[in-house]
C-alpha cells in the first residue's frame, strides 16, 4: 500500500508505516506467545490500538492465532457490547472458517472417550482431551514416547 502522505494520524494502516515502539512491540509479542494477560493503559489517541493491530499483523501471531479487534468505545450497555463482539467474531471466523474448521477437526481427533462402570454397574461416558498437537497419540496410554 502506497500512501500520498506517510504521516498518518487516523489509525493503523500497515506495518511499513508503523514506527518506533520496537521495545513495546517485542514485549507485547512475548506476552502473547507466552499466554500472559496484558493491560494497556494510556490516555486516548496515544497509539494503543495501533500497537495492538501492529502486533496482530506480525507473522508469528497471524499464523498461529485468530485475533479479533473490537472497538467498544461507542457501546452503551452490555447488550451493545455482546452484539458488537459477537458480530465481529462471526465476521472474522466466516472469512477464516476453513482454518477454524481444520483446527476444530484436529481437536476432535484428540478427544479420548472413556467408558467406566460405577460400583452399581451403571456405565458412564466421559471425554478427555489427549495431545492436541499429536492427535494420533490420544489413544496411547502407556508408551507415549513412541508417538
Amino acid at each position: 500500500m502506497k500512501l500520498q502522505n506517510p504521516f498518518v494520524t487516523g489509525g493503523y494502516v500497515a506495518p511499513e508505516y508503523f514506527c518506533d515502539r520496537e521495545k513495546e512491540t517485542g514485549q507485547l509479542l512475548r506476552n502473547i506467545q507466552n499466554g500472559n494477560n496484558v493491560t494497556l493503559i494510556s490516555t486516548r489517541r496515544m497509539g494503543k490500538s495501533g500497537l495492538i493491530r501492529h502486533c496482530s499483523n506480525n507473522a508469528e501471531i497471524s499464523n498461529n492465532y485468530t485475533t479479533f479487534f473490537v472497538d467498544i468505545y461507542a457501546t452503551k450497555s452490555l447488550n451493545d457490547f455482546v452484539f458488537l463482539l459477537s458480530k465481529n467474531i462471526f465476521n472474522q471466523l466466516k472469512s477464516t472458517s476453513r482454518k477454524v474448521l481444520e483446527k476444530f477437526l484436529i481437536t476432535l481427533k484428540s478427544l479420548r472417550p472413556e467408558i467406566s462402570l460405577d460400583e452399581n454397574g451403571v456405565p458412564s461416558l466421559s471425554l478427555g482431551i489427549g495431545d492436541i498437537h499429536k492427535p494420533e497419540c490420544s489413544g496411547c496410554r502407556t508408551n507415549r514416547e513412541s508417538c
